[in-house]
């Protein structure tokens, strides 16, 4: 995964292909054990293929958990 785009798109064929062994579906599973969820943090490398894996796995996440939002945070 060398590309943004290449992140994102792992997450989309595994969430169109709905495994049960996806990335999204075990966030889904740690989300729905925990009794009151208020967060979590998500360390990844901005501008890589993790970045566009993490940007389209929190989409999932937010649009999933409304009460989630991202709060990007940039270390130089």
């Amino acid at each position: 995964m060398l590309r943004w785009r290449d992140g994102a798109a792992v997450v989309r064929r595994q969430a169109e292909r709905d495994e049960s062994s996806s990335l999204l579906e075990r966030v889904r599973r740690f989300l729905e054990e925990s009794d009151t969820p208020q967060g979590f943090h998500c360390l990844f490398e901005a501008d890589g293929g993790f970045g566009g894996l993490t940007h389209a796995l929190l989409t999932e996440v937010r649009r999933l958990c409304r009460l989630c939002r991202p709060y990007p945070v940039y270390c130089p």
